[in-house]
């Protein structure tokens, strides 16, 4: 009983965050739309941040340490962030529906959750469709993973190569996908497939019964 109450709990929450994030995602859309149309040369642009590396040309950074064992440390790289605009409508917008993508993951992985969740009060967490269902977000959280630090990346590159610095030398971060992000979703993948055999022998045993 206390099992089945904690998963109706979590169905409730899970409900909740997908009204939050559906909700979101509209308003978004309603933003976009509003303010940024493609008719208007000038609408107001929201700013995009890149996170670029910045390496000293001249003199690095002096910093002093108390440690005996340190001797001749300095500075000469920093992480910075490179903000700017947008001028076309169409970039904005493409950047966008980019963020509204995100959000459509979220909101498909939260539906998944619910579907698990529902077979899991009715009394049938190991099926062949929860499987799928499991395998399905651990790929949307792999994919996730590397698809926003790839288009990050991207972004840092694309601005990079559009702007001059004075005496220092700008360069795309190195950061390439979220780690856990990605173990997480194998694991997720992992399960699913240890779901998908457990499943697969319950039907064989109801079978043969």
């Amino acid at each position: 009983m206390g099992v089945l109450s904690g998963s109706r709990w979590f169905q409730r929450l899970i409900a909740l965050l997908f009204v939050l994030v559906g909700l979101t995602t509209v308003l978004m859309t309603i933003y976009t739309i509003i303010c940024c149309p493609l008719w208007w040369p000038g609408a107001p642009r929201p700013e995009i941040p890149a996170e670029v590396k910045v390496v000293l040309m001249d003199d690095p950074i002096s910093v002093t340490t108390t440690a005996s064992f340190l001797d001749g440390v300095a500075i000469w790289n920093l992480r910075g962030e490179l903000v700017t605009k947008f001028r076309s409508a169409w970039a904005e917008w493409a950047w966008q529906l980019l963020l509204l993508l995100m959000f459509g993951f979220i909101l498909w992985i939260l539906r998944l959750l619910d579907r698990i969740v529902n077979e899991v009060v009715k009394g049938h967490p190991f099926t062949l469709d929860n499987a799928r269902r499991l395998r399905t977000i651990g790929l949307l959280v792999v994919f996730e993973s590397l698809l926003t630090p790839a288009a990050s990346y991207a972004t840092s590159v694309w601005l990079v190569g559009k702007v001059e610095a004075t005496g220092v030398v700008l360069s795309p971060t190195n950061e390439w996908g979220s780690m856990s992000a990605f173990l997480l979703g194998s694991l997720i993948i992992i399960i699913a497939e240890a779901f998908r055999h457990g499943a697969a022998m319950r039907e064989e045993q109801e079978l043969t019964v």
